[in-house]
């Protein structure tokens, strides 16, 4: 089959040169190819093996440098070096991939929620068998006494350290990792002030709720728990992503399903 005279054809954008070498060194770097403390080639060894210019060449290690998977040091045994990227480096990339693709509505709040309750639900069951003193004291901690005459900003960051709180009392850093990124876009994305008068008391119940099942050790409980608050949350979620206002979405919220767990 033959085009026609100006018919467009799909294809890609083509990526820039010095993206395509951050990829190449990246997968040298995640393979092990190039183990933690490994020097890199030089910046003119690197422009001649890839083909490009030193300055395509800088930028990539840039890139590389800014998601901590090398470091880079002067002197006479200075160079780039391959590098163990630190939770928090990691947090940093995936807040900023999920803040594109929910500012370009390629992920609904329906699809936020449902990552939440992918990782919160079990990792209530998993707090409730791993928590110790520490991270119910931490627990406590952010659930405020009273709702009344505090700022939403305020609610909000009490409401993102009580989850996080959760998952971290499962004892899995990658978890730990993952949901705060899902929080701190949700923070960005959601104007809590437009939330109804008894959004955050609601809230402040269902995490005492939470709490004294992880207290209690009773994970089929916490997982109950966790269910029934997320599931009480969203349609509030949803309403706010619908509201006009400077955070609009262009696309109603596809609804969230409920994860499915073991009564």
């Amino acid at each position: 089959m033959s085009l026609g005279p100006g018919a467009l054809l799909q294809v890609r954008p083509v990526r820039k040169a010095f993206e395509q070498v951050a990829d190449q060194l990246r997968q040298h770097i995640v393979l092990g190819t190039l183990a933690p403390g490994d020097r890199l080639p030089t910046e003119a060894e690197l422009s001649a093996q890839f083909g490009v210019s030193r300055g395509t060449v800088r930028e990539a290690l840039r890139t590389l440098g800014s998601e901590g998977l090398i470091s880079t040091s002067r002197g006479g045994n200075g160079g780039s070096f391959a590098a163990v990227p630190k939770a928090s480096h990691l947090v940093q990339s995936l807040t900023g991939t999920i803040a594109l693709m929910t500012a370009s509505n390629e992920v609904s709040v329906g699809e936020l929620l449902e990552a939440r309750q992918c990782l919160e639900v079990p990792a209530a069951a998993k707090a409730a068998q791993r928590r110790t003193a520490t991270d119910l004291a931490a627990l406590d901690a952010a659930i405020p006494t009273s709702t009344t005459g505090l700022l939403p900003s305020m609610l909000y960051e009490c409401n993102r350290d009580f989850h996080l709180g959760v998952v971290s009392a499962a004892g899995n850093r990658v978890l730990s990792v993952i949901a705060e990124p899902l929080f701190v876009t949700m923070q960005v994305r959601f104007l809590r002030e437009r939330a109804p008068d008894d959004f955050w008391e609601r809230v402040t119940v269902a995490h005492r709720q939470i709490v004294d099942a992880i207290r209690a050790r009773d994970s089929r409980a916490a997982e109950r728990a966790m269910v029934e608050h997320l599931k009480e949350l969203a349609p509030t979620y949803e309403e706010i992503d619908r509201e006009p206002g400077p955070r609009s979405r262009s696309r109603e919220a596809a609804p969230a399903r409920t994860a499915v767990v073991s009564a």
